[in-house]
């Protein structure tokens, strides 16, 4: 679908404002025109996540938040967590909005390295986090996008490391990197200053993977 969330948020060809400021935004979503056949073209959507999100609510029949607590955060013991209903519609969450503990965050990223397991118990599906991080297209730049995970690489002692990476608003980062079994998160509050990208690349690149 046609999207473009990279404007000014006043802007009015904003796709994401005008999707949360929408009395239905699932419907909003779903009458942009479509630009390509899709899997062809990248394109960052928090509407496509978003419907992902509304698909989960209609067929479980409850609340994301309720059916994540349930199935993702009790198993991960994270009790914890804020996740905000956006929107006059008070529908939309899926695509952000949500608020955790660094340490609780990271062991989403653990799921990455454990075949979906937490403490023997299977959390996820066996086999969906291989799945979900392979690359499905190219996304911005050099990198590759799975099923909501970033995909990249780091140039380390004359090799290539590959790492899954979750990204949030402000600088915050999940880097999982599979070969040296390793998760990094980093919190931030970069807001405003445009460095939300550099600095928690820098850590984790500069920082930590030196230091392993």
């Amino acid at each position: 679908l046609r999207w473009n969330e990279n404007l000014p948020f006043t802007d009015p060809l904003n796709n994401e404002s005008n999707m949360i400021m929408a009395a239905d935004p699932f419907r909003y979503i779903l009458s942009q025109p479509v630009a390509y056949p899709p899997g062809t073209v990248y394109a960052y959507s928090g509407g496509a996540t978003s419907l992902l999100g509304e698909t989960l609510v209609r067929s479980t029949g409850r609340s994301l938040k309720d059916y994540a607590r349930e199935k993702l955060f009790a198993p991960l013991d994270v009790v914890d967590f804020e996740w905000l209903d956006i929107g006059p519609s008070r529908r939309l969450n899926a695509f952000g909005g949500l608020r955790l503990r660094p340490r609780d965050t990271a062991k989403f990223g653990r799921l990455l390295l454990t075949d979906g397991q937490w403490n023997g118990r299977q959390v996820i599906p066996a086999g969906w986090s291989a799945e979900s991080i392979k690359p499905r297209i190219n996304g911005e730049g050099l990198f590759f996008y799975g099923y909501q995970w970033w995909l990249g690489r780091s140039f380390r002692n004359g090799s290539e490391l590959t790492w899954a990476a979750g990204v949030g608003l402000g600088g915050q980062r999940l880097y999982v990197v599979p070969s040296l079994d390793l998760v990094v998160m980093i919190n931030a509050g970069h807001y405003r200053d445009g460095l939300q990208g550099p600095i928690p690349f820098g850590i984790f690149n500069r920082v930590v993977l030196p230091a392993v």
